[in-house]
């Protein structure tokens, strides 16, 4: 009865005094919640922490649904998007840009590759705008230059 009530995960780490972390859907007066626990068998006693994680987990579904939206816009859509973190080095390039350019997003790895693809004429002063945006002397990043193609053409942004 005891495996039937905690479940044989919980009965085994009891009996073999290992701690167990996790989390669980519980049915409570206050309605269905979420909860993160922490089991820690000690020699005479068990400590027992529960955390009630139910709001962040809404909000982490909020956020996936509304990146989910957003995504299914910028996919479904003919105008190129792009966007680059500059911490991370990381980006995102909407297929429709990625097409129209003739690359795949495996090319871009890094500012570098972006910055290999301006044409070397516009790129001082892609640079400047782009400073300027970083420094807060410009609200946004516009700067309005050409990209090489795959396959050699150019093309305006």
């Amino acid at each position: 009865p005891l495996e039937a009530t905690l479940g044989p995960r919980v009965v085994e780490a009891l009996r073999s005094r290992v701690r167990l972390t996790g989390e669980l859907e519980a049915a409570t007066n206050l309605g269905p919640r979420s909860l993160r626990y922490d089991l820690a068998p000690a020699a005479d006693l068990v400590v027992l922490a529960l955390r009630d994680v139910t709001t962040e987990r809404e909000e982490e579904a909020q956020r996936r649904r509304a990146e989910d939206r957003v995504r299914s816009i910028v996919e479904g859509t003919s105008d190129a998007y792009w966007d680059f973190d500059l911490e991370t080095e990381g980006g995102y390039q909407s297929p429709w840009w990625l097409e129209h350019l003739g690359y795949r997003a495996e090319d871009f790895r890094g500012a570098d590759a972006w910055w290999s693809i301006i044409h070397p004429e516009d790129a001082p002063r892609v640079r400047v705008a782009m400073r300027a945006h970083l420094d807060g002397s410009a609200p946004q990043f516009v700067a309005e230059h050409r990209l090489r193609k795959a396959n050699g053409g150019t093309v305006w942004v």
